[in-house]
């Protein structure tokens, strides 16, 4: 996680500005947009949910180092 965080607040908005403002501002926004989001709903809260919304075991996949969660299970 530390890479991905390291590359979402030095690298990335740098390199988007190479791109355009806008890349640029997406640089800026995805990296805490994520913290937050994980220090609100860590991932086992995120899980609680999904059960709770009736999706049985449902399974999550960590991806790009924790700055992406695909998550899945069965709705009956």
């Amino acid at each position: 996680r530390s890479l991905w965080h390291a590359y979402t607040r030095i690298a990335m908005p740098p390199l988007g500005r190479l791109i355009s403002s806008d890349w640029q501002g997406v640089g800026r926004f995805l990296g805490p947009s994520i913290t937050e989001l994980y220090e609100r709903l860590p991932l086992e809260r995120q899980l609680e949910l999904w059960s709770a919304a009736g999706i049985e075991r449902p399974q999550p996949k960590v991806m790009s180092f924790g700055g992406g969660v695909v998550i899945w299970g069965t709705r009956v």
